[in-house]
């Protein structure tokens, strides 16, 4: 299970309009878990996208970033690079006049042979699931 980091340092005064962009190349395979670091002293002047092509992936809609100050953002996610390899854009902004920030991102990537086998594994425990709640009575 491939686990890729990268931290993404913006200079101070880089504009939304002029991102500092960086790019990582991930294996072919599903990429199910997204950790961004934002450490503090960020005081809500950057922000961070990232995307595939000129299509912008996270977050969601368009045009939004993740912000923040002293936060780590963790969450799942289930979307199959279409490439091999699947080169994604990471790109930051930094309203600061005075300092340098930095991004701490970790992207987690299931191998191919495994997503048949998560997929399958997911439908299986939905079915006894639900044949568990029929049987007991419980909706």
């Amino acid at each position: 299970m491939p686990v890729y980091t990268r931290i993404l340092t913006v200079p101070p005064n880089t504009p939304p309009e002029s991102p500092k962009a960086e790019f990582l190349d991930v294996d072919y395979g599903i990429l199910y878990r997204i950790t961004i670091q934002i450490p503090p002293g960020h005081h809500g002047l950057t922000g961070l996208r990232i995307l595939y092509g000129n299509a912008q992936l996270w977050p969601l809609p368009e045009g939004t970033w993740f912000r923040g100050s002293g936060v780590l953002l963790n969450f799942d996610e289930r979307w199959v690079t279409p490439d091999r390899p699947t080169r994604l854009c990471l790109q930051g902004y930094n309203l600061d006049t005075a300092y340098e920030h930095s991004f701490y991102v970790t992207l987690g990537v299931l191998p191919p042979e495994e997503i048949s086998f998560t997929a399958m594994a997911k439908g299986v425990a939905g079915r006894v699931t639900q044949a568990l709640k029929t049987l007991f009575g419980i909706v």
